[in-house]
């Protein structure tokens, strides 16, 4: 059998649990990237704009420090660097909305991720990692958030390393040049997607939310969410390199839906032309 989210043990089938609670059936895609997360040679589309970049603070407990301001908004679109010292910080429940020039689409296994620049001193299964929340919208005003999941009940000191698996659908539990993956089908009975206000096979807006690591954040079980802290130092929070999507609309797919629209709207005008009452007397 495949292995997916849903047979997995440990965090992978609680968070099916905690997405069934939420939205409904989760998902049960199998990795279509180098599992667990995406390379950057298996991303098929770049992000191409920051449409909004929050700067956190450097300690959240202490506002005088001010807010971090490692990196630029100019350094996130764009391939991923895979360098961890090439991000841009975010800082304590700091935030970064990019957007694509095309559609990301519920397809098939995972449909996007997001890349961090965690670090690992050599341990297989620990790493240095600041997550962030990771919502998704069709037109930059309504965001889904992904429903989160951890299984760390103790806090994370400045510079300790975490255990990867102990996170689901918190983006920056992978290492720098690999993506956390993300599957869109996840938010199938999100209540935005069910409005309508989120259309899964339109993605074009993705945002990222620093998680605080002091516990101050909830997953979607309400559990406190523990990751480095504190981080007082200007490259403090959740430290993003790129966003990458997997499942886009191929070049030929697109021109087809174009052609197939504006023959629609021929068409629509030519029956409405049609309906006309003829005032010239003429049948």
């Amino acid at each position: 059998m495949t292995e997916t989210k849903c047979t997995r043990l440990g965090v992978g089938a609680l968070l099916c649990l905690s997405t069934a609670l939420q939205f409904g059936t989760p998902s049960t895609a199998a990795a279509n990237c180098t599992a667990p997360g995406c390379t950057i040679a298996e991303i098929n589309l770049w992000s191409d704009e920051v449409t909004e970049l929050v700067r956190g603070l450097v300690n959240i407990d202490m506002p005088v420090l001010g807010n971090v301001n490692h990196g630029s908004s100019l350094d996130i679109p764009g391939v991923a660097s895979g360098v961890a010292t090439d991000a841009v910080s975010l800082g304590d429940g700091g935030s970064v909305t990019v957007k694509f020039t095309d559609t990301i689409y519920d397809g098939p296994d995972f449909d996007f991720a997001v890349f961090e620049n965690g670090i690992s001193s050599g341990s297989p299964s620990l790493l240095f990692m600041e997550l962030g929340f990771v919502e998704v919208s069709s037109d930059g005003i309504f965001f889904a958030r992904f429903p989160t999941l951890t299984t760390r009940t103790t806090t994370v000191a400045s510079f300790e390393e975490a255990d990867p698996d102990d996170y689901a659908n918190l983006a920056g539990n992978r290492e720098h040049g690999i993506g956390t993956e993300f599957d869109l089908f996840d938010l199938t009975h999100h209540p935005l997607v069910i409005s309508g206000d989120v259309d899964l096979d339109a993605i074009l807006y993705v945002r990222v939310i620093d998680v605080v690591g002091n516990g101050s954040t909830f997953d979607a079980m309400s559990n406190p969410i523990y990751d480095p802290f504190t981080t007082p130092f200007l490259t403090g929070g959740f430290d993003i390199d790129a966003v990458g999507a997997i499942n886009v609309p191929e070049p030929g797919a697109a021109i087809g839906m174009l052609a197939g629209s504006a023959m629609l709207a021929v068409l629509t005008r030519r029956r409405e032309r049609n309906r006309r009452p003829n005032h010239s007397g003429h049948q």
